[in-house]
């Protein structure tokens, strides 16, 4: 299963290696790899968005709210947000969102 979803996300992985790197970790073949172990705890853990100017931190049930877009030519990242946004303690004025 592990071969098959790392193939189908693009990357050609060699089966030998994979099942080889598998029984290095887990010492059991039939050992069972499950979401709840490799997605972060929903409410308590926070997922970190790293770029090269900044650095965010946003729980994962708030990543509906997060997109990557092109805006006049340049790849930036839209949050969205319900209140005014401030940094340390100053509001931020909005700008109008041209297409």
């Amino acid at each position: 299963d592990v071969e098959r979803v790392l193939n189908q996300s693009g990357e050609k992985v060699d089966s030998e290696k994979v099942k080889t790197a598998f029984q290095r970790v887990t010492d059991n073949e039939t050992y069972e790899l499950k979401a709840s172990s490799i997605v972060p705890k929903y409410k308590t853990k926070s997922i970190k968005i790293n770029t090269k100017i900044a650095n965010i931190s946003i729980s994962p049930q708030d990543l509906e709210y997060v997109r990557q877009v092109n805006y006049k030519g340049k790849r930036c990242i839209m949050i969205e947000v319900e209140e005014d946004a401030e940094i340390d303690g100053f509001k931020m004025l909005p700008e109008a969102f041209g297409e």
